[in-house]
């Protein structure tokens, strides 16, 4: 599998904006290997592991950048690797096709897409557009949510001092022939930037959490908790102004573990991804 990308107009020359776009090269590098690891899959029953993929900075100069992203098919399977290569990259484009249906969405109705998901292993349709409503294949979408933060920094490049636009070309092995491609350049760039919205729920919510922090002035606070992947992350809290006594807020930095009930304040995306980013809060249970 080879990806060529030329990016135009900007100063690469420049060490910032060098170093910016060769640190969000490495997502595209991660998401093209995602790409042509589920097109082995599907192709191929062997259990084998794809080398990782390789960047190569083949010009750079006033102007102008051209890099080129590598991952190579074992020689057994060289008879199919047409194949795998041709399927990767339409799961690549069409990555970036459905991002920019999901950003579209966002911006005209105010709500993240909810397609149907396609799970079926025999499908060949990636994206399919019926009467407003899109069904995508389920590697598409997770391929999405992977690359969408390192599109939205390259389409942040567009304009300024970066580059007026960058050209993704799918480069036969051999021959070096152009079998696809597609550009981000200012005329689009807006439909790739998955930016964040805050959005307060109406609903009360119940946390476990630790409080580690609080201003007994600001009635502000910070939070640990543990999401659904099993991390852990700070969330930033304020004490609702109808609650009397914060003796048990206060209580609680000296606790392990504790209940805080309130109201949720969340960033969303166009691609449905969603993150608690602060509670007001109107009651906590200590607990140890």
């Amino acid at each position: 599998m080879r990806i060529r990308l030329y990016a135009q107009g900007g100063d690469f020359e420049g060490k910032p904006i060098l170093s910016a776009t060769i640190s969000l090269l490495s997502g595209l590098e991660t998401t093209s290997y995602y790409c042509l690891t589920k097109s082995f899959e599907k192709y191929s029953s062997s259990k084998y592991r794809l080398p990782q993929p390789k960047i190569y900075l083949e010009k750079l100069k006033q102007g102008s950048l051209e890099t080129l992203i590598t991952c190579d098919i074992p020689q057994f399977a060289a008879l199919i690797a047409p194949v795998i290569n041709s399927y990767s990259w339409e799961l690549f484009s069409a990555t970036f096709e459905y991002i920019k249906f999901a950003v579209e969405h966002f911006k005209f109705t105010g709500k993240p897409l909810s397609p149907e998901i396609d799970n079926s292993p025999n499908s060949t349709n990636l994206i399919v557009v019926n009467n407003g409503e899109i069904t995508v294949n389920n590697s598409v979408l997770l391929a999405a949510n992977r690359l969408s933060k390192d599109i939205t920094g390259l389409a942040e490049q567009i304009g300024s001092n970066g580059p007026n636009s960058i050209l993704f070309e799918n480069i036969e092995d051999e021959s070096q022939r152009v079998l696809g491609s597609f550009s981000i350049d200012e005329n689009n760039c807006q439909l790739y930037k998955v930016n964040d919205e805050q959005r307060k729920g109406s609903e009360e919510i119940e946390v476990q959490c630790q409080v580690y922090k609080l201003n007994k002035k600001t009635k502000n606070g910070g939070l640990e908790i543990v999401d659904d992947e099993g991390e852990s992350r700070i969330v930033q809290f304020t004490i609702h102004k109808d609650v009397e006594s914060m003796r048990d807020y206060v209580n609680a930095m000296s606790c392990n573990r504790s209940f805080l009930k309130g109201f949720p304040e969340y960033k969303i995306n166009a691609l449905g991804e969603s993150s608690l980013i602060h509670i007001t809060a109107t009651g906590i249970k200590n607990i140890t």
